[in-house]
């Protein structure tokens, strides 16, 4: 491989597994401009909930298009990715246990079983459901009920909570 297609190959591992950090970080800033937006007291505070979360829509935009542009690259010139970079990304990311939940003998593999099973599947659905929640709110804020306000404030509420 020549310099270019290396460098390529390098930006395409390096951006695959930075990718989910970086939507989760403009997901975050989306959501917290829908945060500021809702309660916000005066119009300049509303008017800068709704830049973050116009800027929030333009990063996640950026993101996806700088990741689309280089898949077409590595795609249309048939570079391969560097394995090596993505091995070593991959052995510091996964250092975590097993995520299998095995129930021990003792009174302390019983409690380490219910843990590994509310750690692993409770919490991330209880989360998984507030998202959705959260989501549902903004939704009925911002488009289902926008022109009432007493169910505009219905649905800001159900975000808070």
């Amino acid at each position: 491989m020549d310099g270019i297609s290396k460098l390529i190959a390098t930006f395409s591992d390096l951006l695959s597994q930075l990718l989910p950090l970086l939507v989760s970080i403009g997901v975050i800033y989306f959501i917290w401009g829908v945060v500021r937006y809702v309660i916000a007291d005066d119009e300049e505070a509303k008017q800068k909930g709704r830049d973050r979360i116009v800027f929030g829509i333009i990063g996640l935009a950026v993101i996806v298009s700088i990741w689309g542009l280089v898949g077409i690259l590595t795609e249309t010139f048939n570079i391969e990715n560097n394995t090596a970079v993505q091995s070593n990304i991959k052995n510091l990311v996964n250092t975590q246990p097993s995520s299998t939940c095995n129930m021990g003998n003792t009174f302390q593999g019983v409690l380490d079983f219910f843990t590994c099973i509310i750690g692993n599947s409770v919490i991330p659905f209880l989360f998984a459901v507030a998202v959705l929640a959260f989501i549902w709110g903004a939704i009925k804020f911002f488009i289902i009920d926008a022109d009432e306000e007493a169910k505009r404030e219905q649905g800001r509420q159900f975000m808070f909570w």
